[in-house]
């Protein structure tokens, strides 16, 4: 794959999986109502810190990373083989229940818009999720300028329409004033701390993936790491002046009640309350933009995943192969698209509800996530110990990844002993993804070890590090 992509769009393909508007109005009010309430500012604030200081040693060790694999090549770099190949097998399944969630949930964000605002039928929230799957296919299959020019897009009217509503809100008071009480310690303190930090942390979902577009950038030693403090940096800004707003909006004493009530409605009932009725109207499109413009990033990325396993001989060689002409992983995408669908039809086949879909699959993405970050948190700490000669400050080699690998140890046990509420409160289906999340990853690590003994050739490529 060529090297056109700039600085700017990998920014842009990165902030754009996180969804900005989804995640100001489906995400922002779970942390309040599941964490700290009035606090999630500050738990905002706090994840946004806390990423920073994994991505000093993560970008340190990007100038000796050739492969686009991203985490799966960090981690072989820093724990050998067998644990890359199971970093891999998280990454996969993290980010294809993203996909198999996300579609529900557009379904469902898409037929309210057409009952609701466009006046249309009601219809099954497969058909618009099917709808966005095609999209997202015959996207992620041409060059990935194309998909650029489509993120940037949807990205500039999201933000744009989350700046009105916060000028808006703050212009007019809020409901009872303005304070800086949400940012303070007391508040950050109250309620669930852990869950509060596990929900936040998920609103960052894809900062970690600007090395895989590696192979696709320009001058890729100085713009992944400028790209990666860039997109934390502006999701936390972002983010946490709307979870403040949101707290202004309804007021400090009411915010908790009004999320819990109305978790998913309550951003756009605040944006019609103080930007008026066009704003909320529009809000409502570009959720779905939104929602849309994450499926295309998170699909770029797990086919960005699969071609490395490709490239590495751990999938069959074609899948490592990119399109002669649009320089894209076509194979990869393809493979991705079809998995997906299989998933999709089984789940319309057996009746399953769009809400819960969605709710069980995205607490797999932050549950996955998290274990991801955190083990590459001790590959960095353990590449940087086995070769001191290479060139990198001590905060970086040793006090980054390892303030980072303490800190996400402990909100990955508080999201273990908590998944219940991440898959929708069934503590069999908690139980179930814990299970299959684990047992792929140990699957991947023994398949490695396997590899080493009857396919040396291949095993030796895994990570491409060697």
């Amino acid at each position: 794959m060529s090297g056109r992509l700039r600085t700017i769009d990998v920014i842009v393909a990165v902030v754009a999986a996180s969804g900005p508007i989804a995640a100001v109005g489906g995400y922002i009010p779970l942390i309040i109502v599941y964490g700290n309430g009035s606090g999630a500012p500050a738990a905002l604030v706090a994840a946004a810190l806390l990423l920073i200081v994994f991505t000093a040693g993560y970008t340190a060790m990007t100038r000796y990373m050739t492969n686009p694999g991203a985490l799966y090549a960090y981690v072989t770099a820093g724990l050998g083989r067998p644990a890359g190949l199971a970093a891999s097998c998280l990454a996969i399944v993290t980010y294809g229940s993203f996909l198999v969630g996300v579609y529900a949930f557009f379904g469902l964000i898409t037929d309210d818009l057409v009952q609701n605002t466009l006046g249309g039928p009601a219809l099954p929230w497969w058909i618009y999720g099917l709808a966005c799957w095609v999209a997202v296919s015959v996207l992620s299959y041409l060059q990935i300028e194309l998909s650029a020019k489509v993120l940037m897009v949807a990205l500039t009217l999201e933000i744009a329409i989350i700046v009105v509503w916060d000028i808006a809100t703050i212009s007019q008071g809020g409901a009872a004033g303005l304070d800086l009480g949400p940012f303070t310690w007391g508040q950050f303190s109250q309620g669930s701390v852990g869950l509060a930090m596990l929900f936040a942390m998920g609103l960052f979902v894809g900062f970690e993936t600007t090395a895989i577009y590696r192979e696709e950038t320009r001058n890729p030693n100085r713009a992944i790491p400028r790209a990666t403090y860039s997109a934390v940096v502006l999701m936390g800004v972002l983010y946490a002046i709307a979870a403040w707003v949101l707290v202004m909006a309804v007021g400090t004493d009411q915010i908790t009640a009004a999320a819990t009530a109305d978790p998913a409605g309550l951003f756009s009932t605040t944006v019609g309350q103080y930007a008026g009725r066009i704003a909320q109207d529009v809000t409502a499109v570009l959720l779905v933009t939104s929602t849309l413009a994450g499926q295309l990033s998170c699909q770029n990325v797990l086919a960005r995943y699969l071609y490395s396993l490709g490239v590495d001989g751990i999938l069959p060689t074609r899948f490592g192969q990119a399109h002669d002409r649009h320089g894209s992983p076509h194979r990869a995408a393809v493979l991705v698209s079809g998995v997906v669908l299989a998933f999709l039809a089984v789940l319309v086949a057996v009746g399953g509800d769009a809400a819960m879909i969605y709710a069980q699959f995205g607490g797999l993405l932050f549950y996955g996530l998290l274990l991801i970050i955190t083990l590459t948190s001790l590959a960095i700490l353990v590449f940087f110990l086995r070769n001191r000669h290479l060139e990198a400050g001590i905060w970086a080699r040793y006090l980054s990844p390892g303030i980072a690998l303490v800190a996400l140890s402990v909100i990955c046990y508080l999201g273990t002993t908590n998944f219940t509420i991440l898959s929708g409160g069934s503590t069999a289906i908690a139980v179930t993804f814990i299970a299959v999340t684990w047992g792929l990853a140990l699957a991947g690590a023994g398949y490695a070890l396997v590899l080493r003994r009857v396919r040396p050739d291949v095993y030796r490529r895994i990570g491409r590090n060697s």
